[in-house]
């Protein structure tokens, strides 16, 4: 049996299945919540659990959740557990690996054999015989195949690539039929095709497998991705998976002498330096519209060993993506860095979320002031919480934000109409510049522009916000905490954190201007796990305000004696931040001038807020 390079050896020799190749965002959501881990070893240690199964029944019925729990549904059927128990094989030479392998293999093919009539599959309801199923089945049967080749006898490997082949054969006639678009499903598809049709060449059709493969991914490699590196899904999590097809489709092309253009090479550097920029200080990506915090470390070595270059896996310093619409602000990047991730990216219709013009603030090794990320797809709390501009750092103007869950996403791709366009990095600073027309949709319009100003010396994040209309409005300001306790303060409507040791300030320059501060419990999801976590909303009624708040970082338990002041004239906006041993005076101009900043020593400032 005639068989291609498998290049992809050596690395599954050292790293885990899934650390190697890291999963969409729906099926690693759904990983954590069904293993708790990604490892090879967890995974299969769950998977032999007597009621590991028990909510797809008992016999299995392979499609029981598809109309309840879609997600948790395609995770069974995209066979993800395979390849995990293959490469413990592999590394082990345990042949009851590759035993509970071919049990579950054989089942599922005796209980769902591929369809005769492939257009009227694709247009039925069912998705076990269509889309992304039979892409990752096709990718994880051949890994399979050759991580056990060595145990399975050859009547075994036969009955792998007679599966192989018809799985190639459905990827072909779904994905090929289909008009170019720059969604992962469909470069995720032709990836796997290009696996049958390299790997196993002697197959009918694997010439015409492997030509609609590369079309399609030459199409994707240019249509898919901003010219700043950024996908066009603007999902940060997705992007290591992303990354990795494209990376293997590489190394599939090269180890097997099929050739490719210099700009695949040009694409992989690039992928490679969008996420060691946009990294979060832990490593990982950061939670922004339909992500979870996808490790970054293997990928980026990967794709270093692969490239010939220097394995640089710290984060680079402050970056602006000003085609894609987001931005990371950095003191330093080292791992106890401070750390801004702000998003003003344009909507798309499957991963975006409301609440633009958001941001995501680490301090002291740890995220404090947070987008929520997302939770599993099945879960009814993506649509009624994690997508909604509420779930965000962000303004509501009466009530409503920046986009309507209800009408999910259905207008152009410039939905929000919101913009990164000022930016400025220096020693000192980070400033952001960022607006939306969202608000142009009221009765009466309302123009709102948010500047971000990092001080990168003291970790400070000062935020500036103008809302203009010609009538009034009631303007809420949400920001969400990372899960801890808030003391507060009624009197200068500030919140200070509970963590054990960092903690973090949260003041308004002008409290008196907000009618009310409130204090509720919403959500954050870490590791595929929902949990309670504080928001603070500060509310005011008025035609045009601008208002500014400051989130100061502090070391320890104890309260900083601070004061704030603000004032504004026709230049732009004075701030004024008195504590104990400085004086810091800020001026922001309304232009894209630089920010002056003025610092003196100070002495005797005494707290006039109390907390409870």
């Amino acid at each position: 049996m005639k068989h291609g390079v498998f290049p992809f050896s050596r690395f599954l020799k050292e790293y885990d299945v899934w650390e190697f190749h890291p999963m969409d965002q729906g099926g690693r959501l759904v990983q954590l919540q069904l293993v708790g881990s990604e490892k090879d070893v967890d995974t299969v240690t769950a998977l032999r659990r007597p009621d590991f199964f028990s909510p797809w029944g008992d016999p299995i019925q392979w499609d029981r959740l598809e109309t309840t729990e879609l997600e948790k549904s395609v995770w069974l059927n995209r066979w993800y557990y395979l390849p995990c128990l293959a490469r413990l094989y592999s590394i082990t030479g345990d042949r009851s690996y590759l035993d509970d392998l071919l049990k579950l293999f054989r089942r599922w093919c005796v209980e769902n054999p591929a369809p005769h009539d492939l257009p009227d599959c694709f247009r039925s309801g069912r998705y076990i015989w269509k889309d992304m199923q039979v892409a990752w089945r096709t990718q994880n049967l051949i890994w399979c195949f050759f991580l056990g080749r060595t145990g399975f006898s050859s009547t075994e490997q036969q009955e792998l690539v007679d599966s192989i082949v018809v799985h190639a054969r459905v990827l072909h006639a779904y994905f090929g039929e289909q008009p170019l678009s720059v969604g992962n499903h469909q470069s995720h598809g032709a990836v796997a095709m290009l696996h049958a049709a390299v790997l196993f060449p002697e197959s009918a059709g694997a010439s015409y497998w492997r030509d609609k493969a590369l079309k399609i991914l030459d199409h994707h490699i240019e249509a898919a991705f901003f010219a700043d590196g950024n996908s066009i899904e603007l999902c940060p999590g997705y992007y290591p998976f992303i990354a990795a097809n494209f990376r293997d489709a590489y190394l599939l092309c090269d180890a097997n002498n099929v050739s490719l253009s210099a700009r695949w090479q040009e694409r992989l550097a690039q992928f490679h330096q969008f996420m060691r920029q946009i990294q979060q200080p832990d490593g990982t990506m950061p939670p922004i519209n339909d992500s979870s915090e996808t490790p970054t470390g293997l990928s980026l070595r990967i794709l270093a060993e692969v490239l010939g270059v220097h394995a640089d896996l710290e984060p680079g310093g402050s970056v602006c993506f000003a085609d894609s619409q987001q931005a990371v602000m950095r003191d330093k990047t080292t791992a106890d860095a401070a750390y801004v991730f702000l998003d003003a990216g344009a909507a798309w219709r499957a991963h975006w979320h409301g609440g633009k013009l958001g941001f995501h603030f680490w301090h002291g090794g740890r995220p404090c002031l947070v987008d929520s990320g997302v939770c599993n797809y099945d879960d009814l709390l993506r649509v009624q919480w994690y997508m909604k501009p509420e779930a965000h750092n962000t303004v509501l103007v009466d009530g409503l934000g920046d986009a309507d869950v209800a009408r999910r996403f259905s207008a152009d791709l410039t939905d929000s109409g919101s913009r990164l366009g000022g930016w400025q990095s220096t020693p000192e600073y980070d400033r952001a510049i960022m607006s939306t027309e969202a608000f142009q949709a009221l009765p009466t319009p309302v123009s709102w522009t948010r500047q971000l100003l990092f001080l990168k010396k003291r970790q400070w994040i000062v935020v500036v916000d103008r809302l203009d209309s010609a009538t009034g409005h009631e303007y809420r300001w949400l920001f969400h905490f990372a899960p801890t306790t808030l003391r507060t303060s009624a009197l200068g409507k500030q919140a200070f954190t509970g963590f054990g040791d960092h903690n973090l300030l949260l003041a308004p320059f002008c409290p008196e201007r907000f009618a009310h501060m409130e204090v509720r419990q919403g959500h954050v999801n870490q590791r595929s796990r929902d949990l309670s976590a504080p928001v603070t909303s500060f509310v005011a009624r008025g035609t045009c305000l601008n208002v500014a708040f400051i989130a100061m970082p502090v070391n320890g338990h104890e309260l900083p004696s601070l004061r704030l002041q603000q004032t504004e004239d026709a230049g732009g906006l004075s701030l004024k931040i008195e504590l104990e041993t400085e004086t810091v005076e800020l001026m922001i101009p309304n232009s894209s001038s630089e920010v002056r900043i003025k610092a003196a020593k100070s002495t005797g400032l005494k707290s006039e807020v109390t907390y409870v």
